[in-house]
C-alpha cells in the first residue's frame, strides 16, 4: 500500500505536541513512518525542537481475565513500562554522544534517591543503560513468576525502584537544554496487556504534552480499551488527536454504530 504525500503524515504527527492515535491495518507502512520521524527528530542539544523516541520493548504476557484489576499486577506493569521508556532514550542518548558534565546532575540524582543498593552508584551513561536494562527485565520476570505463582519474586533485588517517567523527561530536557517536548511513539504490533493500554492513556489523559507527547500506532481494533488506570475515559478532540494512515478508522468507527443499531 502506497500513502500519498507520507512527508506530510510524518509533520502532522510529530510536529504538533498533542498526543494522538494513529490508526492503520498495514504494520509496514506504519514502520516506515516511525521510521521517518525518529530519523528526523534525533536526540539534538541546545535545541528547541521536538524528539521522536520509538518505544520498542512493550511486550508483557496478556493477563489471565481474573487478574485485569489486581494492583500487584498493575504496579508490576507500571514499573515494566517506566523503564522501558527510559531505557530506549538513554540508548537514543548515548548515540549523540552528550557531554558527560551535562549528565552528571541526572547520573547523581538517580545514584541517591532510586538505587536499591548503597554502594552502587552511576557513573557513565553506560552505567545507565545497563542498571536500567536490568531493572527493566526484572520487572518482566517479576510480572511472569506473578500470574504463574501468585507471589512475589523475592529471589533477587531489583536496582531502580519508584523513578518516575515524568521526572526523567523533566532532567533530560533540562540537560539538553530544550524546552520542546519529548514524543514517545507506541507502535501496537504485538499484543499488549490491557493494563499497559491503560498505562499510555493515563499519560494521554493528563495532558503533560508540553514535556511528553503520545503517539500511539495502532489498527483500530487492536485498541480495545481509553479507559485510564483511576478508569476514566480519554476522549478523541479532548484528550488526543487522530491521524488516519488508510481508511480503517473510518470502517471501524461505520461498523461500531452499526452494531448499536442493531
Amino acid at each position: 500500500m502506497n500513502i500519498i504525500n507520507e512527508d506530510y503524515l510524518v509533520e502532522s504527527i510529530i510536529g504538533q505536541s498533542r498526543h494522538q492515535f494513529i490508526y492503520g491495518n498495514d504494520e509496514i507502512v506504519r514502520t516506515r513512518i516511525i521510521e521517518k520521524i525518529v530519523q528526523t527528530n534525533p536526540i539534538i542539544s541546545d535545541e528547541n525542537t521536538p524528539v521522536a523516541i520509538h518505544i520498542k520493548d512493550l511486550c508483557l504476557p496478556i493477563n489471565p481475565e481474573k487478574k485485569n484489576n489486581d494492583i500487584r499486577s498493575k504496579h508490576l506493569n507500571e514499573e515494566f513500562f517506566t523503564y522501558s521508556v527510559i531505557y530506549d532514550i538513554i540508548q537514543e542518548l548515548k548515540k549523540q554522544d552528550i557531554d558527560k558534565q551535562r549528565m552528571t546532575r541526572l547520573f547523581d540524582i538517580i545514584s541517591r534517591f532510586f538505587i536499591n543498593k548503597k554502594d552502587l552508584k552511576i557513573n557513565s551513561i553506560d552505567d545507565l543503560i545497563t542498571i536500567t536494562s536490568e531493572s527493566k527485565d526484572y520487572y518482566k520476570e517479576a510480572y511472569n513468576y506473578y500470574l504463574n505463582t501468585g507471589n512475589d519474586l523475592i529471589s533477587k533485588d531489583v536496582l531502580l525502584s519508584y523513578f518516575k517517567l515524568d521526572l526523567f523527561i523533566n532532567e533530560l530536557k533540562s540537560l539538553l537544554n530544550n524546552n520542546s517536548y519529548i514524543g514517545l511513539i507506541f507502535d501496537n504490533k504485538d499484543d499488549i496487556t490491557k493494563e499497559t493500554k491503560k498505562i499510555i492513556n493515563s499519560l494521554v489523559g493528563r495532558r503533560i504534552n508540553k514535556d511528553i507527547s503520545v503517539k500511539v500506532m495502532t489498527a483500530p481494533e487492536k485498541w480495545d480499551t481509553y479507559l485510564t488506570l483511576s478508569n476514566n475515559i480519554i476522549e478523541e478532540i479532548h484528550d488526543y488527536g487522530v491521524v488516519e494512515l488508510d481508511e480503517s478508522y473510518k470502517k471501524y468507527t461505520k461498523s461500531l454504530k452499526n452494531e448499536r443499531k442493531c
